[in-house]
């Protein structure tokens, strides 16, 4: 023929949306005093995804007893999110009337709440990508009215200590910051952060760990901080840096 050779093309291949996900979770678990986290089993059509690579999974309402969500978020492949839920109900008594719940273990990086100490409050925005941490429920619930979704609980700060974590606050980019470190905040200030002062405090005997993870691809939401070792280890193995520990709550 009068043609030789060949012409190559390129085309994209987009994330799948999740958003037509099915979440399973068993749909009733027991009152502990604590987070709790159910893994969920997630179905796209007749494929089975896998939690890390496919998607990763956050919890809102998930301490005391009702109904609480499970959000399964894409990554990787797929991208959008969808929702699960379940019962969390009231432990039953361990005989003679009491109403008291079993002795058991927290299950590994979950908060428990201390008879005292401040809850912390941990939101998520889906539109910028940031966490959001703060021990005002009036913050709590003024964020949840206009988008934030609510996670629950993280973990629970000591009243006081003399290990503050300062907050502070990027008008430019929209984002927040957390440190322990007052060199780290007044560098952040020096560049045109806002100090909004003492967020919460630390505890001093290293109750429970708040691993801190720094996303460099971001530019809002760049840095995580969480109790669970899993979800630390799931940031670091699709390109978060691990920072090690940003303060500690009580245990």
């Amino acid at each position: 023929g009068d043609y030789k050779g060949e012409i190559a093309k390129s085309f994209t291949i987009m994330p799948r949306d999740l958003s037509g996900a099915e979440v399973s979770v068993a749909s009733r678990q027991t009152y502990t005093g604590w987070t709790v986290e159910p893994a969920p089993t997630v179905r796209l059509g007749n494929l089975e995804l896998n939690r890390g690579s496919d998607y990763i999974v956050s919890y809102s309402n998930n301490v005391n007893v009702g109904t609480a969500q499970v959000i399964v978020s894409g990554t990787g492949n797929y991208s959008g999110s969808t929702t699960g839920s379940f019962e969390i109900v009231g432990a039953p008594s361990s005989g003679g009337g009491s109403d008291s719940a079993p002795s058991v273990t927290p299950p590994n990086g979950a908060a428990q709440p201390a008879a005292d100490g401040v809850p912390m409050h941990r939101l998520y925005n889906p539109n910028s990508g940031e966490h959001f941490y703060t021990a005002s429920t009036v913050e709590r619930d003024m964020l949840s009215s206009v988008g934030w979704s609510y996670e629950g609980v993280g973990w629970v700060a000591p009243e006081g200590s003399a290990e503050p974590v300062y907050r502070l606050y990027n008008a430019f980019a929209g984002d927040h910051h957390y440190t322990t470190s007052a060199g780290e905040r007044d560098a952040l200030v020096a560049v045109g952060w806002s100090d909004e002062g003492v967020g919460w405090y630390s505890d001093e005997a290293r109750g429970v760990p708040l691993f801190r993870q720094y996303n460099p691809y971001a530019q809002v939401g760049t840095h995580n901080y969480t109790t669970s070792k899993d979800e630390n280890d799931m940031l670091v193995s699709v390109g978060w840096n691990a920072e090690g520990i940003g303060w500690y709550g009580v245990a």
